[in-house]
């Protein structure tokens, strides 16, 4: 395997997209194929621990949405200018 070849293979193992140049099973050795799926689990990893660390971002932005939508249904009429509006509406009276 040329080393462009492995390059693609190690890179595309990392980003876990299952793309190969070569038959991974037939054209590497048992330690080729324990580093391709090395690389795999490492990338998987790498894909869960971005999305529990992004999660509460993602949250927010649904629940902004939400507020939007909610607003606008319930008084389509009244123009909204900023998010501290969208809180402010939404905040039960006490």
């Amino acid at each position: 395997m040329s080393a462009i070849d492995a390059v693609f293979t190690a890179t595309s193992a990392c980003y876990v997209t299952g793309l190969a140049v070569r038959s991974t099973g037939g054209e590497l050795s048992a330690f080729g194929q324990a580093v391709v799926l090395a690389l795999v689990q490492v990338g998987g990893i790498g894909i869960m621990t971005i999305t529990t660390l992004d999660t509460p971002r993602v949250r927010r932005i649904a629940e902004s949405s939400l507020r939007t939508v909610s607003v606008a249904h319930a008084n389509p009429k009244a123009e909204i200018k900023s998010e501290r509006q969208f809180t402010h509406r939404l905040r039960p009276k006490k």
